[in-house]
């Protein structure tokens, strides 16, 4: 009490306010390249312990949680409740991520964690019990529902029987459950089904003895509380039958055909026993608390209470013709203009919290819905979006992020892709998907599209859009992309200072922002997630080869030990995720998880990928070989880069293409192959006169975006269509051949007289020339 009101006098001394977390079992925090793990919370602060380290418990207080969070230079960072198994280290070294697995292996996580939340909610109805044969009665049922609903989709869609992909087989009833088991006994953590077989130590037992042991080891965790001594007992006893039968069939054979089995003694009995999680034992004996809390970490259902509790993603479409129409715009475009503006549409993927009806996420592109732009989206939820509203001019901040506990989406592909439902579980979130045409499962999301779609548009009539004769001067598709920019500006703007501040109905007339600001004073958040985990999971997918001097990645070089360690290891390109807010680290995947490489020179730190191709710019070393650059003159660009508004804009991404490794790769073309920063005593640093049009370089890397986004686009059409005439040709020819054939074939029991065969050559036949 008297340390509550210690630090309640030191706030209203000092007049300074700071944020109260809250932390759970399993949490880690994240400091200066040190994982600390939550331990307990006391009334001034909490108490955590280093990871790897049995040293005493550190203690850190509200205040000094607060400030490390919000550094500006190397905050803290939070790590989402993901379980290390044994022996494992922090996730900077070895993760327990599913991102950094193989494809294959990701599906068969998916698939495993499908049924084993099919299998609880069935359980939970009393539709299926916990039995091998009820098991196996209720898979087999659910497998032909699976199917014919998939068929039915196919044939809904107009594609043919031989197009539809094969349907993984369901589980035995045995395997059902035993996924069940290690997923409870895992609290519920999918990277339990991860096959890391012949990865570990070989098992010292045979499998008659570990089939005896397992078995006295699982009632360990039954509701009779067993002492382990007694059930070492037990299992002595059970040995001493099986040798005794074993023996006697070595009589009667009169040979010793089967060896004895060996007892194990019991500090390896009760260490076995030991690694029983506590979970699955409070399971066993607590009944219908633990049965409750197995029930609550499924999260199904629609009523929220807490922000962050369920949140709801989806996608929307505006026409362009709408947007020129409202402005005033339609009757000045010809009609070969009006024609390219009606096949324009900007898409807009947002996310909102269920129980504040707060945005926490929205993206506007001109392409279409992919993985890319919902992954996108996702991971703007977990950032503080303060630097886009200040960038707009917008007089409420967008800080509005935090951890999500569940995620809902519809049954789009995009939506449901392996790089979505990855992130989901990366992140810490429960992934849900309601059945496909019940719109009421995500009702919150579709009412708020049907808001904006009616209030939003409304500013925008009469809206000039630019003067006349600057319109008059542009093409169709120049005139688009400022109504793009516009637009997407326009509608942030409404959204942030418009909509978070007004009363909403579903609220019972409270604003989203007050809702925000009052459940998270009692529901006390999570911090925020580690800068790290956030690039691992959300970053830019590309690839780069290594070499001795580490990855180069925008003429920008970034080489750690590890790194090296990797080279020496094989020379191949690797995977790499990219922040594209900050180039002064990225991640590298290996086989243990991701890497954490810094960039050679510290002055890439906190530099985007717009801020790096402006520095470029500015500095006139594009298209060099190798560019050295005095560290003078770094900072002063840097410093002079970070005041311009049109770097601001570029960097809120407004209307633009959600970037890419192939943007990447055509902007490298561009650039130096490696910048160097060198010291001003090398040389005498030179005075900055260039003022470059920074409108025209961004304007270029979008055009160019939008442009390999047409090109791809059109290459997936002809490739379908070319596909499509080589299937239909090649049924022709066959039928013709056959037809050939029959007429041709001699009659019954004459020998035909044929000309010997042909060497076969090395040349390809036609099928594959097509």
């Amino acid at each position: 009490m008297a340390a509550a009101l210690n630090a309640y006098r030191y706030r209203e001394d000092n007049h300074f306010e700071y944020r109260i977390y809250s932390f759970f079992k399993g949490d880690r925090v994240e400091d200066r390249d040190i994982i600390f793990e939550w331990q307990r919370s006391a009334q001034d602060g909490h108490w955590f312990l280093r990871v790897g380290d049995s040293g005493p418990e550190e203690f850190f207080s509200h205040m000094d949680l607060h400030k490390g969070f919000h550094r500006t230079k190397n905050p803290m960072g939070y790590i989402p409740r993901r379980r290390l198994q044994k022996g494992e280290f922090a996730s900077t070294e070895i993760s327990s991520l599913l991102s950094p697995l193989q494809p294959d292996e990701q599906k068969h996580i998916l698939f495993c964690v499908d049924w084993c939340k099919r299998f609880a909610n069935a359980y939970e109805r009393g539709e299926v019990k916990r039995t091998k044969k009820d098991a196996a009665r209720w898979a087999d049922e659910q497998q032909e529902l699976i199917v014919a609903a998939a068929k039915k989709l196919h044939e809904d869609e107009g594609r043919k029987r031989q197009t539809m992909e094969a349907i993984p087989d369901a589980p035995k009833g045995g395997t059902l459950l035993d996924w069940v088991t290690r997923y409870e006994r895992a609290d519920y953590d999918p990277i339990v089904f991860y096959d890391n077989t012949g990865k570990g130590r070989r098992e010292y037992f045979t499998a008659p003895e570990l089939a005896i042991i397992n078995e006295h080891v699982a009632l360990k965790a039954s509701s009779a509380r067993t002492h382990v001594t007694e059930l070492f007992v037990m299992l002595e006893s059970a040995f001493q039958r099986e040798n005794k039968e074993l023996r006697l069939k070595n009589e009667k054979a009169g040979a010793k055909i089967h060896t004895e089995l060996r007892v194990p003694n019991i500090d390896t009995f009760r260490e076995r026993c030991n690694q029983i999680p506590r979970g699955h034992i409070e399971l066993a004996h607590l009944g219908k608390a633990a049965a409750r809390n197995k029930n609550a970490a499924v999260r199904f259902g629609l009523d929220t209470d807490r922000p962050l509790e369920r949140i709801e993603l989806d996608e929307s479409r505006v026409d362009l013709m709408t947007i020129m129409m409202l402005a005033g715009l339609w009757s000045k475009l010809t009609k070969a203009e009006k024609d390219v503006v009606s096949r324009v549409r900007l898409w807009i993927t947002a996310a909102i919290d269920t129980s504040t009806r707060s945005l926490l996420g929205l993206r506007f592109h001109p392409e279409e819905p992919s993985a890319s732009t919902a992954v996108a989206t996702l991971g703007m939820v977990y950032q503080d979006k303060s630097q886009l509203s200040e960038t707009l001019g917008c007089e409420t901040r967008w800080d509005q992020r935090g951890n999500a506990e569940e995620v809902c989406i519809d049954s789009a592909t995009w939506l449901a892709s392996l790089a979505m439902r990855v992130a989901v579980l990366d992140s810490g979130a429960c992934f849900f998907q309601p059945k496909a045409g019940d719109p009421r499962s995500k009702g919150r999301i579709e009412r708020w599209f049907r808001t904006i779609n009616r209030d939003a548009l409304a500013p925008f009539s009469g809206r000039t859009w630019g003067s006349p004769d600057e319109m008059g001067e542009l093409s169709a598709s120049e005139q688009a992309s400022i109504a793009y920019d516009q637009y997407a500006e326009l509608m942030y703007r409404f959204l942030i200072d418009v909509y978070h501040n007004t009363e909403h109905y579903g609220l019972q007339g409270e604003t989203p922002r007050a809702a925000w600001e009052r459940l998270n004073k009692f529901y006390k958040p999570t911090p925020p997630m580690s800068q790290n985990i956030h690039r691992h999971i959300f970053g830019v997918k590309a690839s780069r080869k290594l070499s001795t001097a580490g990855i180069r990645f925008l003429g920008i070089q970034y080489w750690s030990k590890a790194l090296h360690h990797l080279f020496l290891q094989k020379d191949v390109e690797v995977e790499i995720r990219v922040n594209i807010s900050d180039l002064g680290m990225i991640s590298v995947k290996h086989e243990k998880g991701w890497l954490n490489v810094e960039a050679l020179h510290q002055e890439f730190a906190g530099m985007s990928v717009w801020k790096w191709m402006a520095f470029n710019k500015r500095l006139r070393i594009m298209n060099q070989a190798n560019a050295k650059v005095h560290r003078s003159v770094a900072l002063r660009a840097k410093e002079f880069l970070r005041n311009q508004a049109d770097v601001a804009r570029a960097e809120a991404q407004l209307g633009t293409a959600v970037v890419n490794d192939d943007d990447f790769k055509r902007w490298e073309k561009g650039l130096a192959h490696t910048v160097e920063i060198i010291d001003d005593e090398e040389e005498e640093a030179p005075v900055l006169h260039d003022e470059s049009n920074l409108i025209d370089l961004y304007s270029d890397m979008h055009a160019g975006m939008l442009l390999a986004r047409e090109e791809a686009k059109a290459s997936k059409r002809v490739e379908a269509e070319a596909s499509k005439h080589t299937k239909t040709g090649s049924s022709k020819r066959r039928s013709a051949s056959s037809l050939a054939q029959s007429a041709a074939s001699p009659a019954a029991g004459a020998e035909p007289d044929l000309p010997p065969k042909p060497d076969v050559g090395p040349t390809l036949s036609s099928r594959f020339d097509r």
